[in-house]
Formats: structure tokens, C-alpha cells, sequence
């Protein structure tokens, strides 16, 4: 890896040098192994850049091994270690706010960086394709003919992950993917102690703080019929008498914003897994 150019570490892992170095410094302790009389140890780099480019391209074990010259086999056991050793470098940066004051950060950047007030988040999920496991019928079977896990994130203004969640399998609904969720359930336990609702600026509606989704479900799980329109009902600050003008260029905004920030933090994602 020490020979590839900084384009070639974007494009083979999906990050740059510094932040590929900064993992790999992260996660050297928990996956590091002894050299042997009998042979040399693979080492951490390897073991992480054969990682990250599974994660990147999906791509078989089969594939890899001719690209990463490790086997198959060895490359199944790596993986799934390597994998449990970011989720646990990681894990301590995605922070969920506990309190209003915190919530209220979280708002005053979506109002700063994208004009959209009373905003605490937003929230979307992806489906990740797997191979239909054993016994398991249609349980994994989605839309979308494929078998997949849900994977949930609810992120901040500045692309960062605020909770994720990954799992549910992929024959839910969005309205039954959130309906089991963790973030779900915590609502229901004390309301995620969101900030009162407040007056939006130059006037004088009290609305609740929202957290922008491009889905079809509301905070409650109950489904919304259109599958192609933002959740405005959920949000409060628009009345039923929108104009047809006024609701098409909120569309097309919402869209911007949540698909702005999703593309971005799972660029991977949207690519291979669609």
C-alpha cells in the first residue's frame, strides 16, 4: 500500500492516505498478529486494506484473493476480526445527544449550514445485499428482489453519524424498519428528550424540532401512502393549504438536503448496494 498515490487510496478504499492511517493505527493493537518460525504473520495493513475493500466493492472472497494474495479462507476469518475492530475503534465517535442543549447544536447547524430550522437530524436507511442464509425463506427478501439487512442511520448537518443501527431484515416495510429500531423504542421511553417546541424565526408559529427523512413513515411508525413525496405531515410547519408551487420546490429542497448528506457519508453504499 506504501506505493499507491493518494487517488489510488481514494478509489481502492474509499478514503484518503491520512484517514486510512489514522484507522490503521486505531485498529493495529486489536488485530495484529505474532510472526512464527513457520511463517510471517499477515500483517495489519494488509489485513485492513483487504477489509476496507471488501466493504468497498463487495466483491467475493473468491475476487479478493487474487488481488490481496491471501486465501479464501484466511480472508473469512480476517474480515469478520477486522470488521468487529473498527466497529469497536469507532463506536466511541457516534454519539447520541442526551439532552436539549445538545439537540439545539444539532439544529443551529442544519439552520446554519442549510437554511432548514428546527432540524435535529436526518434519517434514512440502506439496503445491504447478502447471500440468502440457510432455512431462512423470504425473511431476507426485499422489494427489491434481492436479500438484504437494513442498515438505519440518523446523522447531523455536518455528516456525521448521530446513532446507526444495522440488522432488521430487509422484507420490512421503512414503517417496520423504524418500528423495531432502537431509536424508536427510546422515543417511546422519555421522547429522546427533545428540545420544547419553540417559535420559528420572524414569526410567531410554535412548532416541535423534526428530524428530516425522505421516507414513508411517521415518528409512530403509521405508513404514509406516497412513495415519492417527503414527509410533510411530520414536519408541522406547513399548512394544508400549501401551494402546488410552494410543495414542489419543498420537494425538491428536501431532497437536496437529505440526499446531499446521505450520498456523502455512504458513498459505498449508494454505489454497490443500490
Amino acid at each position: 500500500m506504501e506505493m499507491l498515490t493518494p487517488r489510488d487510496y481514494k478509489n481502492f478504499l474509499r478514503m484518503d492516505v491520512d484517514t486510512y492511517e489514522e484507522l490503521l493505527r486505531w485498529v493495529t493493537p486489536a488485530i495484529k498478529k505474532e510472526d512464527t518460525v513457520m511463517r510471517d504473520a499477515i500483517t495489519p495493513n494488509e489485513r485492513l486494506s483487504a477489509t476496507l475493500r471488501f466493504l468497498a466493492s463487495g466483491q467475493s472472497y473468491e475476487d479478493l484473493k487474487f488481488l490481496t494474495k491471501i486465501s479464501a479462507q484466511s480472508l473469512g476469518g480476517i474480515i469478520l476480526e477486522t470488521s468487529k475492530a473498527i466497529i469497536a475503534a469507532l463506536k466511541p465517535f457516534i454519539k447520541m445527544p442526551r439532552n436539549p442543549d445538545q439537540w439545539k447544536t444539532i439544529a443551529n447547524d442544519f439552520e446554519n449550514r442549510w437554511n432548514f430550522n428546527h432540524c435535529v437530524g436526518a434519517i434514512d436507511g440502506k439496503h445491504v445485499n447478502i447471500v440468502k442464509p440457510s432455512k431462512s425463506g423470504s425473511y431476507f427478501y426485499n422489494y427489491k428482489k434481492n436479500f438484504s439487512i437494513v442498515m438505519m442511520a440518523l446523522v447531523g448537518a455536518n455528516y456525521e453519524f448521530l446513532m446507526v443501527e444495522v440488522g432488521i431484515n430487509g422484507r420490512c416495510s421503512d414503517a417496520g424498519v423504524f418500528a423495531q429500531s432502537k431509536l424508536k423504542q427510546m422515543y417511546d421511553d422519555y421522547g429522546l428528550n427533545l428540545p420544547a417546541p419553540e417559535m420559528l424565526p420572524l414569526t410567531e408559529d410554535v412548532v416541535p424540532y423534526v428530524k428530516l427523512r425522505w421516507s414513508k413513515y411517521h415518528s409512530d411508525g403509521t405508513y404514509i401512502s406516497s412513495a415519492h413525496a417527503p414527509d410533510l405531515s411530520l414536519l408541522r410547519i406547513f399548512c394544508s393549504s400549501l401551494l402546488y408551487v410552494v410543495r414542489r420546490q419543498l420537494y425538491f429542497f428536501f431532497y437536496y438536503v437529505h440526499r446531499s448528506i446521505f450520498v456523502n457519508l455512504f458513498p459505498f453504499c449508494y454505489e454497490f448496494f443500490p
